[in-house]
């Protein structure tokens, strides 16, 4: 599907493809106080809320669940604290929005602490990140109508990925998500980024300890607004840059 680029508040002015009042949007949450908190908050927007328990089975037989009875998601991103699921909600929302067709959002308690590790590893087919406290209904009607929007191929330009290079300054290999510390010059300058190892093995074959000091290219977002909401793929290694190349 080819993309068009919108602006954001010209579409939400005059009004994006919005879910109908009444359409069932699935909860899916391992808390049950936390199903209960955003069902209300989906209720007052004017949605029919369904609670979805993660279980221990595949992520597709979820989104099966899932698909066949809502016309939308909204996901906890830590789904592993009662029954020991096996994938995060990141992915799950990555998976519904590009695999499924079904509008997804990510809610997370976490959105700082986890910006530059679990979440970014799925960032790409995530349109939409939302902290708990940010729960209201205009908040999640608008990031239902903007995840429909880019589904339908019609992309803000904050999400939009140019070629960047990216400077590696060092590697965080402790933890449970592994990552570089890197800038990103058409991002931020003068901002370091963490940035999930996995996604760069995914392309690119090297010792993890030779990174710092490398230059990476990757396609990233460059015109988003927040680091939460990066994202990188296809990334390569850089041929070396002169050190006094942004100098002029």
């Amino acid at each position: 599907m080819s993309s068009q680029l919108i602006d954001v508040t010209e579409e939400l002015e005059f009004g994006l493809s919005q879910l109908p009042k009444g359409a069932s949007v699935a909860v899916i949450d391992d808390d049950p106080e936390e199903v209960f908190a955003t069902s209300m908050v989906l209720e007052d927007a004017g949605f029919v809320a369904v609670g979805f328990e993660p279980r221990r089975e595949p992520i597709d037989a979820l989104l099966e669940r899932v698909s066949g009875s809502s016309a939308a998601l909204v996901c906890d991103h830590r789904l592993n604290g009662r029954d020991n699921i096996p994938f995060s909600g990141a992915e799950v929302v990555n998976r519904a929005n590009r695999h499924y067709h079904l509008p997804s959002v990510l809610s997370s308690t976490y959105v700082s602490r986890d910006q530059g590790t679990s979440i970014r590893i799925w960032r790409e087919g995530i349109p939409f990140l939302l902290g708990k406290d940010e729960q209201t209904p205009e908040s999640l009607r608008s990031a239902l109508a903007l995840t429909i929007a880019e589904l339908e191929g019609r992309v803000t330009r904050s999400r939009v990925a140019f070629p960047a290079i990216i400077e590696v300054l060092e590697v965080e290999e402790r933890g449970e998500f592994p990552s570089v510390v890197a800038i990103v010059p058409a991002w931020k300058p003068s901002t370091s980024v963490e940035i999930p190892i996995e996604i760069i093995k995914r392309d690119i074959e090297i010792d993890v300890s030779a990174l710092p000091g490398k230059w990476l290219e990757a396609e990233v977002n460059c015109h988003a607004q927040e680091e939460r909401d990066l994202f990188f793929k296809n990334f390569s290694l850089s041929p070396e840059l002169p050190s006094d190349w942004m100098n002029g």
